[in-house]
C-alpha cells in the first residue's frame, strides 16, 4: 500500500481515548468527557488536508458567504 492510494494506514487511525471526570457523581458515565490523543503524524495530515480542502472550496466558491464557522476573517461576533 502506498500513500498515493488514498488510504490512511490503520496505525494512524488509532486514538488513545481517556475519560476525564467533569463533575457531580463519578459513578455516572455521562459525567465523563472523552479526550482523544492521536499520533502526531495523524494530526499533521489532518491539518494539511484541512488547508487543502478549504483552499479548494474557497477557490471554487463552494462555501456560502453566510457560512462563518471555521473560516478566517469570518467571525460570528
Amino acid at each position: 500500500m502506498e500513500l498515493s492510494d488514498g488510504v490512511i494506514p490503520e496505525k494512524l487511525q488509532v486514538a488513545l481515548v481517556t475519560p476525564v471526570f467533569k463533575a457531580n457523581n463519578n459513578e455516572e458515565f455521562s459525567n465523563y468527557k472523552p479526550i482523544s490523543r492521536i499520533p502526531y503524524f495523524s494530526k499533521m495530515l489532518e491539518e494539511i488536508m484541512y488547508k487543502r480542502i478549504i483552499k479548494y472550496l474557497d477557490k471554487n466558491n463552494i462555501i456560502l458567504q453566510s457560512q462563518y464557522g471555521f473560516r478566517k476573517k469570518h467571525s460570528t461576533n
